[in-house]
């Protein structure tokens, strides 16, 4: 056998495993999903966040027949008020719950944050309720633009009324992988030809 032919059935075998791989997993969900809001607080305090939530956990909450409640499903997490970052460091926990055609995100601290009071026993940094449009699922928060308001700093902080926007879902790393492997499999087959 030649090298020209062993190179050709490897390339193969590498494609077959590629698309394989891209067929089973292309049915599974995205194990991610990242949001963005931003509103005006008072009329005049520019307040914006991202968060990322697990893809999964998502659908489970705002799914569920009764009132859908996850600890800790929260990814990612940053928030911008006035342009500045209020220290996040201490971030403890978070809540996501649905009811009807809304769900609600509280991410606590374990500490007293910039801009509110104490919540007893730990802050809120954000409570966040966001709201699907007239006539459709909560499932259609996922991929269109919801409102909704969020008060940041607990008692005594700041409120307002935020539009919250899908940016991105994370796909599962063996499609990266699978995808990967077609891109080196397209490239050796066009250096090949060259």
């Amino acid at each position: 056998m030649s090298a020209s032919s062993l190179m050709k059935k490897v390339s193969s075998a590498i494609a077959g495993v590629a698309f394989f791989a891209m067929g089973t997993v292309s049915a599974a969900p995205a194990n991610a999903i990242t949001f963005k809001f931003q509103g005006n607080f008072f009329g005049v305090i520019p307040v914006e966040s991202s968060y990322t939530l697990d893809d999964a956990i998502f659908d489970e909450v705002i799914n569920s027949p009764t009132n859908g409640f996850a600890e800790n499903a929260l990814l990612d997490f940053s928030l911008f008020v006035r342009g500045n970052v209020p220290d996040s460091s201490g971030v403890h926990s978070s809540e996501l719950t649905s009811w009807g055609d809304r769900f609600s995100l509280q991410v606590r601290t374990n500490q007293t944050v910039e801009y509110g009071g104490l919540y007893s026993p730990y802050a809120y940094l954000l409570s966040l309720s966001v709201h699907a449009p007239d006539g459709k699922p909560l499932s259609a928060c996922k991929v269109m633009e919801c409102q909704g308001s969020a008060l940041v700093g607990g008692k005594g902080g700041i409120s307002g009324d935020i539009l919250n926007v899908p940016v991105k879902s994370v796909p599962e790393p063996s499609v990266a992988i699978a995808l990967g492997l077609t891109s080196t499999f397209m490239l050796m087959r066009k250096r090949k030809r060259a």
